[in-house]
């Protein structure tokens, strides 16, 4: 019998818009903010792009440098469709699992799948 260990971590669903100002025709910016405890054991400084499994499809998603210093947050047109497809938006007052996604781990450092929570 094999033991299979999935590994995984939340990530906050982020957008760029001011408060008040989402929707479904919103073209602003979406991402998925990673908690800086999970950046250091997941990715790696040496990799500048990731692939992010969204409804089965790969898309590559830059890490930039601000990734590392302040701002953990992967950001993709594509991010904004899957979460306007699937009603994920941030914000505190919105059950977590509209405001969180799973991102289990593919391949170390390089390739996560996004899931919904629930």
């Amino acid at each position: 019998m094999a033991i299979i260990i999935v590994v995984g971590f939340l990530a906050n669903v982020w957008q760029s818009a001011p408060k008040g100002t989402y929707g479904k025709h919103y073209r602003g910016t979406f991402g998925f903010q990673v908690r800086k405890r999970e950046r250091e054991m997941y990715f790696d400084r040496a990799i500048t792009r990731v692939a992010l499994i969204l409804d089965g499809e790969p898309v590559s998603v830059e890490i930039t440098p601000s990734f590392w210093r302040d701002c953990p947050k992967l950001r993709h047109p594509r991010i904004r469709d899957y979460c306007q497809k699937h009603r994920l938006m941030p914000g505190k007052h919105r059950p977590e699992e509209r405001r969180k996604v799973e991102m289990r781990v593919i391949e170390p450092a390089t390739k996560f799948a996004v899931s919904l929570l629930g």
